[in-house]
């Protein structure tokens, strides 16, 4: 009996070591897999500035005989991850590195001119860019800019005859001071005899 409780020992010690490798062997397992298979890398954005981020340069405002005007604008990423970039409604997604230039139509007839803004939008609104151009009515428009030149040389000559007339004008003010003065000083003058008397 002695051999045969010796066997029951062994089987228990078996079967209990057993027991507890299998109980902590599927225990961990899950969780060792679940740390493995979930390890991916994520980048954010933190107190990063729109320069930090991307280049943008514009170029000036190029007119056309049709009267359309445009603005080369270009944008380079130089951070580390992908930058979504819409310019004006149009998307783009720059690689790090890559270089665009998307052409910006500011206007496209004869009467749209003055002042014209765009907005470059990155990262779903992270940084706002806006851009401002200048539309020039001449340059649009070349016809209108001789006719406007004509209009406006007989206007010019009436306010450089105007500017003679405020300077003769200033002139004669002075003069009427200057005998102020001296009218002033002989009066003075004529005072000072009547108290010698």
């Amino acid at each position: 009996m002695n051999l045969n409780r010796k066997i029951n020992k062994i089987k228990s010690l078996f079967l209990h070591t057993a027991l507890f490798f299998l109980i902590v062997g599927y225990g961990t397992a899950g969780t060792y897999s679940y740390f493995t298979s979930e390890v991916k890398s994520t980048v954010s954005l933190q107190n990063a500035t729109q320069d930090e981020i991307v280049e943008i340069e514009t170029g000036e405002v190029q007119y056309d005989s049709s009267c359309k005007a445009v603005q080369s604008v270009s944008i380079k990423n130089i951070y580390s991850i992908d930058v979504p970039i819409t310019i004006d409604g149009t998307k783009y997604t720059l690689t790090p590195g890559q270089q665009i230039s998307h052409e910006q139509v500011l206007s496209d007839n004869c009467e749209s001119f003055g002042e014209k803004m765009y907005h470059i939008v990155g990262f779903k609104g992270y940084f706002d860019h806006m851009v401002t151009a200048n539309v020039d009515q001449e340059k649009l428009n070349p016809t209108v800019s001789e006719g406007t030149e004509n209009t406006s040389n007989v206007d010019q000559e009436p306010a450089s005859s105007k500017a003679q007339s405020d300077v003769e004008l200033g002139k004669s003010e002075n003069t009427g001071l200057t005998e102020e003065k001296n009218i002033g000083a002989a009066s003075e003058n004529s005072q000072a005899e009547l108290d010698k008397e």
